[in-house]
């Protein structure tokens, strides 16, 4: 059933859309629209130019989310690191027991719960998982903004590489 109405059109490049983006091979999309494997060719290009074109105009807005997503990502990236370089008290209970001791103004003998307690502050190593994921992060922001880390030459100095 050939398409020829704006409409029809339109509905074909829905179809030929859906499928494409579902892996379904070209010819077997044109036999579901009822045309022929050059047609789907053709609504293709059209497809990918609508794309293409949809993608462009949005790019500002894009990468401007993207970038707001890699600074709220690489913020709690920052909080973890600095959490996870606190020293921490750990707490010990020895040996919970009863005792007799001797009651006041000559009274009975009163049974009490004792135990020890040891608290002991610790040291440990920051997790080096958070630098890594910063690390990564400010990476993918470079190449977002169209620079790329191109690493240290032989005197320490930074090599930076921006794309025209």
């Amino acid at each position: 059933m050939p398409f020829h109405t704006h409409e029809e059109i339109e509905q074909r490049l829905m179809l030929v859309s859906e499928q494409y983006l579902q892996g379904v091979p070209q010819f077997r999309i044109a036999a579901m629209a009822g045309v022929t494997p050059s047609q789907v060719s053709q609504d293709l290009k059209a497809l990918r130019q609508r794309w293409r074109d949809t993608n462009l105009s949005n790019i500002d807005d894009i990468i401007t989310d993207q970038l707001v997503k890699l600074d709220r990502m690489e913020s709690e990236l920052w909080d973890a690191w600095e959490r996870s370089k606190r020293d921490f008290t750990e707490h010990r209970k020895k040996g919970t027991g009863l005792a007799t001791v001797e009651g006041k103004d000559g009274k009975d003998d009163e049974m009490i719960a004792i135990s020890e307690v040891t608290h002991t502050t610790k040291e440990k190593e920051p997790n080096a998982a958070y630098m890594s994921g910063i690390l990564a992060i400010i990476d993918k922001r470079l190449t977002i903004l169209g620079v790329e880390s191109g690493g240290l030459n032989a005197d320490k100095t930074i090599v930076v590489k921006i794309k025209a």
